[in-house]
């Protein structure tokens, strides 16, 4: 992903919501090795992983100063960034970069640029992609 508008990139991330929400988690790949908790967020810009998944899978981290901002409004320092990975869910892939951060709750969140790549569409009332 590519954004050159703003000196420093700044990402928006919703991870939060309310107890009683049921979030569609899912299951898939990247680069082949499997992942249990990917969770759509159509309030992130980005896709998202959590630096425990990066860590746990050894995936190169570039540095980076950029911030993600979160729902609550807190800006958080991001870990770094990915080169493009090999991402497939539900029979869908593409090969996309992550922001990564330190998020305990999901390893990956898929941010709008995921929709708009793949075109996958949501169906939250049959809660499947």
């Amino acid at each position: 992903m590519d954004c050159h508008a703003k000196k420093k990139l700044e990402y928006k991330a919703n991870v939060c919501r309310s107890a009683h929400e049921k979030l569609l988690v899912l299951n898939g790949s990247i680069e082949d090795e499997e992942v249990d908790k990917i969770v759509k967020d159509l309030g992130a810009t980005t896709l998202i992983m959590s630096d425990r998944l990066a860590n746990k899978l050894n995936i190169d981290i570039i540095p980076s100063n950029s911030k993600v901002k979160l729902a609550d409004d807190r800006v958080m320092q991001v870990t770094g960034v990915t080169k493009n990975l090999r991402l497939s869910i539900m029979n869908h892939e593409c090969k996309m970069s992550f922001v990564v951060f330190p998020h305990q709750e999901y390893d990956i969140l898929l941010g709008l640029d995921y929709f708009n790549k793949t075109g996958v569409r949501i169906f939250p009332k049959k809660r499947m992609l």
